[in-house]
């Protein structure tokens, strides 16, 4: 125990990093990750396809931004989850970021404060290369597959055609 006492008390820096990846672990563990993108949420090919399918399922609603958001937090998640998860709907708001992680590229629409934002995710190329037009404030219509609440409490809709 001594000896190890002293390897730490020698090695300051790496006991320095160490301590910083074991307490971002615990971070991300228990907030969710920081960057609002699907980490536990993985497709498959089986799943895209799944999820293709349903994007071109007839179009059930069309719904702004902060409605759905809204319908997230004052319905409850399962109430919301059975009314719009899974369902093909057109969505309208205002981009507040235009972003890309680990190969989604996606646009968070603003909502009212205190309730969560919509995420849209873009998987088609010819799709991904129209959102470097985009800037904050612009007003977008979107259509996709909404998948529920994520980790990060944005509202996931999945699979989206800018229209």
């Amino acid at each position: 125990m001594n000896k190890i006492r002293i390897f730490f008390i020698e090695h300051k820096i790496l006991t320095c990093i160490v301590a910083i990846i074991i307490l971002g672990g615990v971070y991300l563990e228990t907030y969710g990750n920081i960057f609002g993108i699907i980490y536990t949420q993985e497709y498959t090919d089986k799943q895209w396809a799944k999820a293709e399918e349903k994007s071109t399922a007839t179009l059930t609603k069309t719904i702004s931004s902060t409605e759905l958001s809204k319908a997230y937090v004052e319905n409850n998640i399962v109430k919301a989850d059975e009314h719009y998860k899974n369902r093909s709907v057109e969505i309208i708001g205002k981009v507040d970021i235009v972003g890309q992680e680990l190969s989604q590229s996606y646009i968070i629409l603003s909502s009212e404060k205190g309730i969560p934002n919509v995420q849209l995710f873009f998987k088609k190329e010819s799709e991904i290369n129209k959102l470097g037009k985009l800037n904050t404030g612009d007003t977008v219509t979107a259509q996709g597959v909404v998948a529920g609440k994520l980790k990060s409490k944005n509202v996931a809709v999945n699979d989206c055609i800018l229209k």
